[in-house]
């Protein structure tokens, strides 16, 4: 059961599970808001950009580093109710091994 007014919080928001993840929450009836956080320079933003302009206004990105401090003070600006962490390191992992279509490979 979702509590009143749920904020779901996507770190790791440009990566293909957090992408989903966003975009599943966004298509949640009750989901009041959905903040999809993305790190500076992140190469997947533009990709996240088009899915938020999809979905409306319901989904706002947040940029900050991935460390502790960052970190901190977003979760205590939001207040999220729900935290998906999805973030990995799935191409890079897979570049060093050799291994062709990562995604496909891991995820599927």
């Amino acid at each position: 059961m979702l509590p009143p007014d749920p904020v779901v919080l996507v770190i790791g928001a440009t990566g293909y599970v957090g992408l989903e993840t966003v975009r599943a929450a966004a298509g949640m009836e009750r989901v009041r808001r959905v903040v999809a956080h993305v790190r500076p320079g992140s190469k997947g933003r533009a990709r996240l950009d088009q899915a938020v302009a999809a979905s409306g206004d319901q989904v706002k990105i947040e940029e900050c580093a991935l460390e502790a401090e960052p970190i901190d003070a977003l979760l205590e600006r939001l207040g999220p109710t729900h935290i998906f962490l999805c973030h990995g390191t799935t191409a890079k992992r897979a570049k060093a091994a050799g291994i062709d279509r990562p995604y496909e490979t891991v995820d599927f």
